[in-house]
């Protein structure tokens, strides 16, 4: 039994793709979305989950890798430690964006939080990334400006905080303005799209993690299901891309790589993305 035993923890460990990085790149089409911002790159970094799931290396050679895609800004999308015990580790471990961000003037990196942050204190992750160099768009947003034209980047607090305000988070941003919306939960589209946000980041469910064939992911906490479990969704006017994100709960992943996003704004076309569009 012993040796059947071992024999099937091979398996898995061979079948695991917890280590097996996928970049995607995503050309998003936004109707509003001002000609000077043409060509303007977010990289998304979701679900690190530092701690139980991911050490310390796993992070720092996902950050680089992350890194070296040299994009226009880089947004991180909440769920940055397992545990309230791996905080201070998690918010370090992003420091060097942070880095990137100084040396690369122009540029920046900004934050929301998820339900796990949320867990730990959404107050005591805010100051640990804020050391980290790294600003937490908590019902906040930024303006950023090309040649005089505008592009917004909104964070909303994670819903589980009871402190998930869009109005707030909206207040001052002029109302046919373009804006993209770091949500950590999918579900939070329903609301962005009640507000006319153009484009919203999220991840919260890992790509369902594991995928089976002919039952596809076996975990989606979203009240929804499995209806915003990855990739491309659009509701009225709202764009939602969702990241399948590095970490998760437990250790494995099956026909489901961890990923992070780079995703080029066009502003030409309908308000849609590149062939990658799913239905919600």
């Amino acid at each position: 039994e012993g040796q059947d035993l071992s024999g099937l923890k091979g398996l898995v460990a061979r079948l695991n793709e917890v280590h097996t990085l996928e970049i995607t790149h995503h050309d998003v089409r936004l109707a509003c979305l001002p000609p000077e911002f043409d060509g303007f790159r977010i990289l998304q970094v979701a679900d690190t989950h530092n701690g139980d799931f991911a050490s310390a290396e796993f992070t720092l050679r996902y950050v680089q890798l992350a890194i070296e895609q040299d994009p226009d800004i880089v947004v991180l999308t909440g769920d940055f430690q397992q545990y309230h015990k791996d905080v201070v580790t998690a918010a370090t471990l992003m420091s060097p964006f942070a880095r990137w961000s100084a040396e690369r003037r122009g540029k920046g990196v900004f934050a929301a939080l998820g339900n796990h942050d949320t867990a730990a204190g959404t107050a005591f992750v805010t100051e640990a990334l804020r050391r980290a160099g790294i600003p937490v768009l908590n019902n906040k947003y930024v303006r950023m400006e090309r040649d005089g034209a505008a592009l917004y980047i909104a964070g909303v607090a994670d819903p589980w905080s009871f402190r998930a305000s869009l109005p707030r988070t909206l207040l001052g941003v002029p109302d046919d303005a373009c804006v993209v919306l770091l949500a950590h939960e999918p579900d939070y589209l329903i609301e962005s799209s009640r507000h006319n946000i153009a484009f919203q980041l999220s991840g919260h469910l890992h790509g369902g993690q594991i995928k089976l064939p002919f039952i596809g992911p076996l975990m989606s906490p979203s009240r929804y299901g499995r209806r915003y479990i990855e990739g491309f969704y659009k509701r009225n006017n709202t764009l939602m891309y969702v990241s399948r994100g590095l970490g998760g709960h437990p250790y494995v992943r099956f026909s489901c790589k961890p990923e992070i996003s780079v995703l080029t704004l066009r502003a030409d076309g309908d308000h849609k993305a590149h062939g990658e569009t799913q239905p919600s």
